[in-house]
């Protein structure tokens, strides 16, 4: 089965958790990015993925 996906330009910064390609990470606490093991630089971003039911965020553990 396949799922249609759709992309939308944000018309402002993003600065909730969400699904997103590009850009600048979304990060839930302070910045920790990750270093190439070969280089020892910092790694390109390309993109993350909300995983939660889109009812709650995930990273929440308490109700």
């Amino acid at each position: 089965m396949r799922l249609p996906v759709r992309f939308e330009p944000a018309a402002e910064p993003v600065a909730a958790p969400v699904t997103k390609l590009g850009g600048r990470p979304d990060w839930l606490t302070g910045p920790e990015w990750p270093l190439s093991a070969a280089l020892g630089e910092p790694m390109t971003f390309i993109g993350q993925f909300r995983v939660d039911d889109g009812e709650s965020p995930a990273w929440r553990t308490s109700s």
